[in-house]
């Protein structure tokens, strides 16, 4: 069972996998990054519609 889990684990990724395994694997740094840029974006949607 284990050397069956390495031999899946091993095998490479499709290209749109890579890019989405990519993301999750920082997901904590696009969140800390976009975070503040949604933030900013909904203060100023607000006070665009006051």
């Amino acid at each position: 069972m284990q050397q069956q889990r390495q031999r899946w684990l091993a095998q490479t990724l499709p290209a749109s996998a890579q890019v989405l395994a990519g993301l999750g694997r920082h997901s904590l740094s696009y969140y800390l990054l976009h975070q503040p840029v949604l933030i900013a974006l909904a203060g100023g949607l607000s006070l665009l519609l006051k």
